[in-house]
C-alpha cells in the first residue's frame, strides 16, 4: 500500500506540473497603474474582446507575482432610439442673373459647426456646378468648396435631396452659387442639415478599421464588410442622404465553403426606415460578412456610410496603487473562473474611477518573445506533455495491477 500511495501522488504532481506548464496566455496587456487603490472598472478593447472567448472564461488579471485577482463582468447593453432628423436655414436672399449665375445665401445664426448641407431640388434631368462660400458679416467672403450636382431626378417624388459634404466650418452665413450659363436655373426649395440623436456615445463603441464595399446586386444595395481582425457587432448605424419616407428590408450573411462550393449563411435579418437607421441587438462575430438592402422596385437606397459600433464591456477588479496587473487571454480550454466577488455585484456602483485598457498591438507570446529558451519551444511543450501522458498510463496500469493483485 505504501507503494500505491507514492505511485497516486507522482500521478498527481505530474498532472498537477503539466496543467502548470500550460499556463501561457497568447495575448497579454500591461494594465495603466491606478491613481486610488479600490474597485476600478476596466473597459475591455475591442481588439482584445474580438480573440478573447465569447463568455470571457480564459481571460484572467494577474498581478505581478502571477496571482490571480478576482474580478467581474459588465457589460453595457442598454439601448436608445436613434434618429435622423433635420433641421433647416433660414434663407436670406435668393437671386438669379439670367444665363450666368444664382445666388442663395442662408443663415447659420447659433454658428454650429457645419460639415454638409442637404439641398432639396425639383426634378430635373440636368446637371449644375455650384461654389460655396462663407462670411461671419456678409461683407468678407471665404471659399470653402465647390462641385457639381448630378442626378436631380426621383424616380417617384416631385423632388429629391442632394447631399454636399462640406469641409468643417463655422461661419454665420452661407452662400451658394450656382453656374447657370449652360442652362436655366434649377428651383432649390429648402436648405437644411441633418440631426443625429448623440445619447448613444456614452453607450457603445465605434469599431474602427472597417473596410466596406459599396456594390449593387441587381436592384439591390450589396455592401461587403471585412477586417483584418475578428471583432463583435452590437449595433449598426446606416448614414443616408435619403430623407423621405423609406422603409426597407434588409439581411446580414457570411459565406462558407464546403467541398469547393460556397454557401450562404444567414447571421440577421430585419429591416431600417427613415426614423430608425440603427440595427440593435446584433450578436455577429465575424471578419468578413454582407449586408443586403431589398430595395425591390423603389430606387437603390442612397447609403453614405456605415458606423459600426460594440456595446462597452468592462472588468472590475479591486486594483492597489503599489502593484503592477496584467490582463490575459488566449487559452481556449479555460473554464469560467468562479470568484467571491460575484456576490457583490449588485453592491459595486457603476461610478467608481475607470481605465481605458492601453493602446497596443496584441501580441503571442511567440511575437513578444523572438529567442525562446527552449523549454518554451511548441516542442518542447508537447514532449512534455507526451511524456506526463504515458507515465500516467504507466501509473495507471501498475496500480490496477497491484489492486487485482490485492484480491
Amino acid at each position: 500500500m505504501p507503494q500505491l500511495k507514492n505511485n497516486l501522488v507522482y500521478g498527481l504532481l505530474i498532472s498537477v506540473s503539466i496543467s502548470c506548464y500550460s499556463q501561457n496566455f497568447d495575448y497579454s496587456a500591461n494594465l495603466t497603474p491606478v491613481t486610488k487603490s479600490g474597485y476600478t472598472k476596466i473597459k475591455l478593447d475591442p481588439k482584445f474582446l474580438a480573440v478573447c472567448q465569447s463568455d470571457l472564461s480564459d481571460v484572467r488579471i494577474l498581478n505581478k507575482q502571477k496571482k490571480e485577482v478576482p474580478y467581474l463582468i459588465r457589460r453595457n447593453t442598454h439601448n436608445h432610439k436613434y434618429q435622423q432628423t433635420s433641421a433647416a436655414f433660414n434663407i436670406v436672399s435668393k437671386k438669379s442673373i439670367k444665363n450666368s449665375y444664382t445666388e442663395i445665401k442662408f443663415e447659420n445664426p447659433e454658428l454650429k459647426e457645419i460639415s454638409e448641407i442637404v439641398l432639396t431640388i425639383a426634378n430635373s434631368n440636368i446637371s449644375k456646378t455650384y461654389s460655396i462660400e462663407g462670411s461671419n458679416n456678409q461683407s468678407q467672403w471665404y471659399a470653402i468648396s465647390q462641385g457639381s450636382i448630378d442626378d436631380i431626378n426621383h424616380a417617384t417624388a416631385l423632388s429629391t435631396n442632394k447631399e454636399i459634404r462640406l469641409p468643417k466650418t463655422k461661419y454665420a452665413y452661407y452662400n451658394i452659387r450656382l453656374n447657370d450659363s449652360q442652362s436655366a436655373p434649377i428651383n432649390i426649395t429648402r436648405i437644411f442639415s441633418k440631426k443625429y440623436n448623440e445619447e448613444w456615445n456614452t453607450n457603445r463603441s465605434a469599431i474602427n478599421g472597417c473596410k466596406v464595399k459599396w456594390n449593387l446586386k441587381g436592384n439591390d444595395n450589396l455592401i461587403e464588410v471585412s477586417s483584418d481582425f475578428p471583432f463583435q457587432l452590437n449595433e449598426l448605424l446606416f448614414v443616408t442622404s435619403q430623407t423621405n419616407f423609406f422603409q426597407r428590408d434588409i439581411r446580414i450573411f457570411t459565406t462558407e465553403k464546403r467541398k469547393q462550393k460556397s454557401y450562404e449563411i444567414n447571421l440577421y435579418q430585419g429591416h431600417i426606415s427613415h426614423k430608425e437607421l440603427l440595427l440593435s441587438g446584433l450578436e455577429i462575430n465575424a471578419t468578413h460578412f454582407f449586408i443586403q438592402v431589398y430595395n425591390h422596385n423603389n430606387q437603390p437606397l442612397q447609403l453614405t456610410n456605415l458606423i459600426f459600433y460594440q456595446h462597452p464591456t468592462y472588468l472590475i477588479a479591486e486594483l492597489e496603487t503599489s502593484q503592477e496587473y496584467s490582463i490575459n487571454a488566449g487559452q481556449k480550454w479555460l473554464s469560467p473562473p468562479i470568484y467571491d466577488l460575484t456576490y457583490l455585484s449588485e453592491q459595486i456602483s457603476d461610478s467608481i474611477p475607470s481605465i481605458d485598457m492601453p493602446d497596443f498591438e496584441i501580441q503571442t507570446k511567440q511575437i513578444a518573445n523572438p529567442t525562446l529558451q527552449f523549454y518554451e519551444k511548441k516542442w518542447f511543450l508537447w514532449s512534455v506533455l507526451a511524456l506526463g501522458s504515458i507515465l500516467i498510463i504507466y501509473i495507471s496500469s501498475q496500480i490496477i495491477h497491484k489492486l487485482n493483485t490485492n484480491k
